[in-house]
């Protein structure tokens, strides 16, 4: 497992800011200390090493040299690699800890930055099953790992997804990454030629290298605007509950504190653990476990709150799970017949002295300069074409906004840039405009 926490794109130290980009309802939680780091306390395991297995290296399954975006494993090279993830995957856990305010900074081994920025919640770990310890503390696992190919999936509609830039600084030529994500149900919709990446049940996205050996990788992630919504819920209908070792001691616990689960459980619990303060724990004795204690006194940072409401949430019977970083952990549900979306429960507490850079997030507007060549003359149902230089970094979507002669707007077209600084654009002018001179103006995306 050591392999794969050097390979891992810390995002930490290249990210925007500590204010988490889901906004709160309340400006009381919004105010609340931000985040922790979930692997790197006593009592937590967010990434040690397999017994046996440290330094094993999945890119080395028999059979696997992809060389190019979109190639397809043969049966055999992909049961290779699903047992080298799985031995390397069973590691990962989180499990409850009693340092409710404590966080240590984690070794900045390599990097990740998308544009535009989701810090904190970079998807790293993907933990879908809850049990319970011989100790009795309660530990969140990975469910079973199997693969398949991230194929190119062209242009999706930007009514549905948000796009962007990620870049990851990879390490080690030749090995096996797990790459972040910006969101569940992702799509990869530009890859570099000679990189392969794969995905798991979950979501979680690796990177096989084949015959890529550059140290930094760039590709374009389409995310569904769904999952980054404020989500509701006011009104969910009650689940059955779910039976497993230590179901019933973590629903028992719950109703101590919520009452029986109503069709607001859900958010009276979002509600409650954003108000858990990062605090240190309050002595307890030893008639009630430490989760209660927790739970009673409201303290404790991110990991404490995401690991506490994925246990009780799966209890009962929720289609829920526990997403970590490096340096924060989240949850994320799903409702029957509906898309995943993130639930930020607050307690990201930053290192002491770090100050996040500056740049563009979901939630504030983008800054894009450009400048444009070409003709401007054309008639219904032909193409103006232009010649673009970027005099900024360009974002992973623009708008091409198409208007007449008055400056009415008469059609908007879909523009994923290049990485290049300059590009040619052909715009469709639509049928039944009268031939006259059209201007167009490329827009970014606006917030969420």
């Amino acid at each position: 497992m050591a392999f794969l926490l050097s390979q891992i794109c810390l995002m930490l130290f290249l990210q925007q800011t500590p204010v988490l980009h889901e906004p709160y309802s309340d400006d009381e939680a919004m105010s609340r200390e931000p985040g922790t780091d979930p692997s790197t306390d006593d009592g937590t395991n967010g990434g040690g090493s397999q017994d046996g297995n440290e330094g094993e290296n999945p890119s080395t399954a028999e059979g696997i040299d992809p060389s190019a975006p979109g190639t397809e494993l043969d049966p055999r090279a992909l049961a290779e690699l699903q047992k080298a993830l799985s031995q390397a995957m069973a590691s990962p856990s989180l499990q409850m800890d009693p340092k409710t305010d404590s966080f240590t900074p984690p070794d900045n081994f390599s990097q990740s930055v998308f544009t535009p920025s989701i810090f904190p919640n970079e998807r790293v770990w993907v933990l879908n099953t809850v049990k319970i310890m011989k100790n009795g503390r309660f530990e969140a696992v990975p469910g079973p790992i199997s693969v398949e190919s991230v194929p190119v999936s062209g242009s999706p509609p930007a009514d549905r997804y948000v796009f962007f830039w990620a870049e990851y600084q990879l390490g080690a030529p030749g090995r096996s990454s797990i790459l972040p994500t910006p969101a569940p149900e992702f799509l990869v919709t530009e890859v570099p030629a000679g990189a392969h990446l794969l995905r798991n049940a979950a979501d979680m996205m690796y990177f096989k290298p084949g015959k890529w050996r550059q140290s930094t990788l760039k590709i374009r992630i389409a995310a569904p605007r769904t999952y980054f919504r404020t989500p509701s819920f006011d009104d969910v209908a009650l689940p059955v509950p779910r039976q497993f070792n230590g179901s019933v001691q973590i629903r028992n616990m719950s109703t101590r504190v919520f009452g029986r689960p109503d069709r607001r459980f859900l958010m009276k619990m979002i509600q409650y653990f954003r108000q858990f303060d990062v605090l240190p724990l309050l002595p307890y004795g030893n008639r009630i476990s430490l989760e209660e204690a927790i739970l009673a006194q409201k303290r404790g940072v991110c990991r404490h709150r995401a690991l506490l409401f994925f246990a009780i949430a799966q209890s009962w019977g929720y289609d829920v799970r526990l997403v970590m970083n490096m340096v924060h952990a989240f949850v994320e549900l799903r409702q029957p017949g509906q898309s995943w979306v993130r639930v930020d429960l607050g307690g990201a507490v930053l290192p002491r002295g770090f100050t996040p850079p500056s740049g563009p997030g979901l939630f504030t507007p983008v800054t894009y300069r450009y400048q444009l060549t070409g003709s401007t003359v054309v008639r219904a149902g032909e193409d103006l074409s232009v010649e673009v230089i970027h005099r900024d970094h360009p974002p992973a979507f623009l708008w091409a906004i198409l208007s007449d002669s008055s400056g009415r707007e008469v059609a908007r077209n879909p523009v994923f840039p290049k990485k290049s600084t300059m590009e040619s654009l052909r715009v469709p002018v639509p049928g039944g405009l009268p031939a006259g001179r059209y201007r167009v103006v490329l827009k970014p995306e606006g917030p969420l």
